[in-house]
């Protein structure tokens, strides 16, 4: 399920801004750019661009506001016509400078997740899962016919043989999902010595049959 249109905004600002750990991980459990709307991230890639843009201009004008009219009030000060600007006030604001910056910095990590990382990227449309995470639930099947489910958002990773394979999230954590094509044979239970699967359902609790969580695969 997605989510509504107010969220997706704020996980846009929030992650526009660089702090996309906060919502790494949404209530569901799923990678947070997996529950995004087109509209819930087109207003907060706006406001996030109104944002940064607010901050480069105050910030700059903090940061040498008053050494622009010091610059200007010193000569006058010297031709005995006057002083507007004392000119101590030539100091530059660090504060105004880290505030353009952090502007700056949003601006730019905004036309980033836009071109990379949100829903009709250069990254979108991507249906392999061994190349990345995918936009959409896929089903890979194996060369003996063993199905592999891959929901959006998440990816495949295993060894070079093919035998061993895992479903991942985006943030490279297994899911539960995995195929053991190999076995185990140092163990001792015949189901996990001969190939097997591991799954977990919606709420992630692993599926047992017979109260065995290793699910025979041929």
């Amino acid at each position: 399920m997605r989510r509504p249109y107010a969220t997706s905004v704020f996980a846009t600002v929030v992650e526009n801004n660089g702090m996309s750990v906060l919502t790494s991980v949404s209530p569901t459990g799923f990678p947070a750019y997996q529950n995004h709307t087109r509209v819930g991230q087109a207003l907060g890639n706006t406001a996030t661009v109104i944002q940064g843009a607010f901050e480069i201009i105050g910030g700059l004008g903090v940061a040498f506001g008053g050494g622009v009219g010091a610059a200007i009030s010193a000569p006058l000060c010297a031709t005995g016509i006057g002083c507007f600007v004392p000119a101590s006030s030539a100091t530059i604001s660090v504060t105004g400078l880290l505030t353009a910056a952090h502007g700056t910095f949003v601006i730019g990590n905004t036309f980033y997740n836009v071109a990379y990382n949100q829903r009709g990227s250069s990254r979108s449309g991507n249906t392999n899962p061994y190349k990345g995470t995918v936009d959409k639930d896929v089903i890979v099947v194996d060369e003996k016919g063993n199905a592999i489910p891959v929901k959006q958002g998440q990816k495949l990773e295993g060894s070079s043989d093919g035998k061993f394979v895992q479903v991942k999230d985006s943030a490279g954590k297994p899911t539960g999902d995995r195929l053991d094509g190999g076995g185990h044979p140092k163990h001792q239970d015949p189901l996990s010595k001969a190939p097997h699967a591991h799954r977990v359902d919606s709420n992630g609790k692993v599926i047992t049959k017979n109260g065995n969580p290793h699910l025979p695969i041929k």
